[in-house]
């Protein structure tokens, strides 16, 4: 009974067919501003997590948009962030569920995704990732039987124009 409240809550979150926003936070269009009056105050405020009772949420936050991070000498050179947008633009939305759920259960059409291998040092881990929609499922399984561990929510390609021009 709890996996079936569990999944049936990760739905609800994610109005399947799968919404390309989380719970209503845009990448590159949504603000800290936005994610604070959603979520509140974030769990772990020096990496922006929220433990949530289903899920971990991390939110990644543009701190210099094109600009060259400033660095400090002895201390290795941030990456530039990619996207040309103001501070405090979210970027990014990673869900790590607390629960594992199949991913069967949660009907996603995957035609437009393209399955890549995850982390190297794990056989089973592998992602689908919808570059257009900006959108990657994160999950274990051999291809027979997959588990969804979490969900990022990236841009979609229709905010390309915002990508600085070394990242394009």
């Amino acid at each position: 009974m709890k996996q079936i409240t569990t999944v049936l809550l990760i739905i609800a979150f994610l109005n399947v067919p799968i919404q390309r926003s989380y719970r209503g936070v845009v990448p590159l269009e949504s603000t800290r501003k936005d994610v604070e009056e959603l979520l509140g105050k974030p769990t772990d405020r020096y990496r922006e997590i929220y433990n949530l009772r289903d899920e971990i949420v991390t939110v990644v936050y543009s701190t210099h948009g094109c600009t060259a991070a400033q660095t400090v000498e002895g201390w290795p050179i941030p990456p530039n962030e990619g996207w040309n947008v103001p501070a405090d633009t979210v970027l990014f939305v990673r869900v790590t569920l607390r629960k594992q759920v199949p991913l069967k259960s949660l009907e996603i059409d995957l035609k437009t995704f393209k399955r890549i291998r995850g982390d190297a040092d794990v056989p089973s881990h592998f992602k689908y990732v919808d570059e257009d929609a900006g959108f990657t499922i994160d999950l274990n399984g051999d291809g027979t039987f997959e588990t969804v561990r979490g969900f990022t929510y990236g841009p979609s390609a229709k905010y390309n124009h915002l990508r600085c021009v070394e990242s394009k």
